[in-house]
């Protein structure tokens, strides 16, 4: 197989006996044609398109698996990093995924053969381990039973989301009693600048904190230059982050970075100063996106990972923010 190139690979009735003609695309090199489903699948950010050119860029081995029945029909897509060690061990990891068709999503033995499938396509050393964290369930199918005869090797993570689609009102009633008062004390007290926007310098500047501010905490987590190349991969056609911001005579207190996908954005970076943080500022730059958020197409907003054991305050702070806890499945060989 030539890397780069677009390679179909017929899978027929695998691990069961089922009617199922399956084949498998590697290295799918329709972008449009991606980017529609994700869309449709209301994908999660890493399986945009933009985020796997962006892990190209920093010297990853990105992995585009498209699943189509004999009539063309894509069943799903799957975007897949890929490493090897000593140059026979391999190790494939899809990250919220695979994002599953309308037809799929009825069909646990269908999404099952095409687990089975994708497994099998990436098999090209003689020891390979492909690993699946999918999407949390209720997103996808409600079930899981397409994971049967795999092995479950680490639980799942856990994340807050929140529904734009319900009325800010709504919101702002779900919303823990101590973080609504301090938003409320916020707006009352906070009598500087604030905007919503897509500034690039805006960006820039926010990436730089957070390069000291990892430094500061040594804190470790994605590539701070993986938001710039995956901006820079998405294009303008439409915006691909936004970032709130509260200013004090030109001088930035604290900023909240959110990537657009689909119909969803993730909470991504956040800073602030100790003024900042006393003032609560972090509580009203995120109700401020919120309406931002919707007029950009937003119907949900991932909050991010929490821990409470490790990252206590920013898990209570997510938890506090009038959305729902969602655990994910947990990753599958």
């Amino acid at each position: 197989m030539i890397r780069g190139l677009p390679t179909s690979i017929p899978f027929t009735g695998l691990d069961m006996a089922l009617p199922y003609n399956i084949n498998v695309v590697i290295d799918e090199p329709d972008q449009a044609r991606w980017s529609e489903f994700h869309h449709a699948g209301h994908g999660a950010w890493e399986q945009t398109w933009a985020y796997g050119e962006a892990m190209r860029s920093l010297g990853s081995v990105v992995r585009r698996v498209r699943v189509t029945n004999e009539d063309d029909e894509t069943l799903a897509i799957a975007q897949i990093l890929e490493r090897s060690l000593l140059g026979y061990l391999g190790f494939a990891s899809c990250s919220r995924g695979p994002i599953w068709s309308p037809r799929a999503q009825l069909d646990a033995a269908l999404r099952h053969e095409c687990l089975v499938a994708i497994r099998k396509a990436l098999r090209n050393r003689l020891l390979h381990v492909t690993a699946f964290t999918p999407e949390f369930d209720d997103r996808s199918t409600g079930l899981g039973e397409e994971y049967a005869g795999f092995r479950q090797v680490m639980t799942g993570l856990s994340t807050v989301v929140l529904d734009l689609t319900r009325p800010p009102a709504e919101i702002r009633t779900a919303m823990e009693t101590r973080w609504r008062n301090r938003l409320s004390h916020a707006e009352r007290h906070w009598h500087g600048d604030l905007n919503v926007g897509s500034s690039h310098s805006g960006l820039r500047t926010l990436l730089r904190l957070e390069e000291q501010q990892r430094s500061a905490r040594k804190f470790a987590g994605l590539p701070v230059a993986l938001v710039e190349r995956f901006v820079e991969a998405a294009g303008t056609t439409r915006p691909s982050f936004m970032i709130a911001r509260a200013n004090q005579k030109n001088d930035l207190q604290a900023a909240m970075l959110f990537v657009l996908h689909a119909d969803r954005a993730t909470y991504h970076i956040g800073w602030a100063n100790e003024a900042a943080r006393k003032a609560n500022l972090h509580n009203l730059l995120l109700w401020r996106s919120l309406p931002a958020l919707r007029e950009r197409g937003v119907i949900e907003l991932d909050l991010g990972v929490i821990n409470t054991r490790s990252l206590p305050g920013i898990s209570r702070f997510k938890l506090g923010a009038g959305g729902r806890a969602i655990t994910l499945p947990g990753t599958y060989i």
